[in-house]
Order: C-alpha cells, then structure tokens, then sequence
C-alpha cells in the first residue's frame, strides 16, 4: 500500500510538473521591462528548483529541504513583485550596496581582481550615485526575511521557513537529529535516511504549492492571464493532493 501511495505521488507531481511549464511557454515578458524579466528569472529558477526538490526526495532527502528553502526564497520574491512595481529594483539596490562595500574592502576581499585600485574607486563612484538615485525616489529595500513574509501576506509561513533555517544553517540539534545514534561511529551515524522534521510528502506538499501559484503570479505580473489555462493548473494541483486526502 505505501509503494503504491508513493508511486502515484510521483507520478501526480510529474503530471503537474509538467502541466505547468506547458503553460508556462505561453508566457512572455518585454524586453524593456526590468521588473517582468525579473519575474520570468525568478519563475525559471523555481522551475529548477522544483525538479532538483522533487528528485532529492528520493535520493537525498535532508538535501530536498535545503532546495526547497531557496524555492521558497524564490516564491516569496516573486509573490513581492506581482504585489509591488518597485520590488525588483529593491533587489537591485541590495546588491549596488553589497557591491559598493565589497568595492571598498577591495584591498582586503579582491571581489574584483579585473580591476586596478583606480578603476574600483571609479567603479564605486558609479554605483554610489546609483544607490543614491534609487533611494531619492524612496526605494527602500526589505532587510529582514520576516518583513517579506509579513508585506506578502504569509506571516505564519515564516515559522515553516525557520524550520527549513534550521537545516540550511547546520543547526547543531538538527544535525545531531540527523545523523547521529547512541554509537557516534562513523559507520554507525545516518545518512541519507529519511527526514525526522519533514517526511517526503510533507516537502512535496509545500513544492507543488508554490510552483502552482507562481505561474498565477507570474501571469498576473506579466499582465497574461488571459494566455494560460490556469484552471487545468489548479485542477492538476488538486489532483495531486487528493492523494493526501486534503
């Protein structure tokens, strides 16, 4: 019976993997517009993660969780972006500023070895007054994981968040969980087993989740909802958690 149950799981979450990059492909951003190519980016790195998640369960389970972190990271940039026109050049600003304090150290931490001392303190001179120009208009980046989960509407998703922290950064009682037996013998510890915090169904539940809502995000963004069968979509999403009884 649990062979069976895992084989139509499978099976399910391929047919809605697939249902949804068949949609997707009817979707398309403007060239010059900055914030729907970065939607179209972030969805295509939710695609990857999705199938890299779906895969570990099998094989590697205590990986799948640390994918699927950066696949929720992922779905919470792009559910900010679909809510608001300004989010992608918050990212943008993020990184000027991580890039002008790298600039500065560039001494210390040769994040550019291309450049000559002269050609880094011009280089920070540019990105400077670019941040400057971003936060004259009031674009103001959000610094702490909560405040995204709290502007996008999923305060208590944080809590599942931070669980999936815990692996992520080697948290010491999560790694001991994980590994380790009354015999710490190498030979003895565990490996590859699967998940004491997450069990595979309970990872996948929460990827096919959010890979079904970003496409509506992502057509929503792009202004395209017209171009996709978003009702099948959701029909394959129910379909796949029938199995669970939900």
């Amino acid at each position: 019976m649990i062979v069976k149950k895992v084989t139509m799981l499978d099976k399910s979450f391929v047919a809605l993997h697939d249902k949804i990059r068949l949609e997707a492909v009817k979707l398309s951003a403007k060239k010059d517009d900055e914030r729907q190519l970065y939607a179209i980016a972030l969805f295509s790195s939710i695609v990857e993660h999705v199938n890299g998640v779906h895969r570990l369960t099998k094989h590697s389970p205590n990986v799948s969780v640390l994918v699927l972190r950066g696949t929720l990271e992922l779905y919470i940039h792009l559910k900010l972006t679909e809510k608001r026109p300004d989010y992608h050049e918050t990212r943008e600003l993020s990184l000027l500023k991580t890039k002008s304090v790298r600039l500065q150290n560039n001494k210390n931490y040769p994040y550019y070895p291309e450049l000559t001392n002269t050609e880094a303190g011009k280089e920070k001179e540019r990105i400077d007054l670019k941040i400057k120009s971003f936060l004259d208009r009031g674009v103001v980046p959000l610094e702490k994981w909560s405040a995204r989960f709290t502007e996008a509407g999923i305060k208590n998703e944080y809590c599942f968040y931070q669980r999936l922290c815990d692996h992520a950064h080697s948290d010491i009682q999560t790694l001991r969980d994980r590994h380790l037996t009354d015999n710490s013998a190498i030979d003895e510890v565990r490996m590859f087993q699967p998940l004491n915090s997450f069990d595979q169904s309970e990872v996948l539940m929460h990827t096919a989740k959010i890979f079904m809502e970003s496409i509506i995000l992502l057509a929503s963004t792009l202004d395209q909802k017209d171009r996709v069968d978003l009702s099948s979509v959701e029909a394959e999403y129910l379909n796949f958690m029938s199995i669970f009884g939900r």
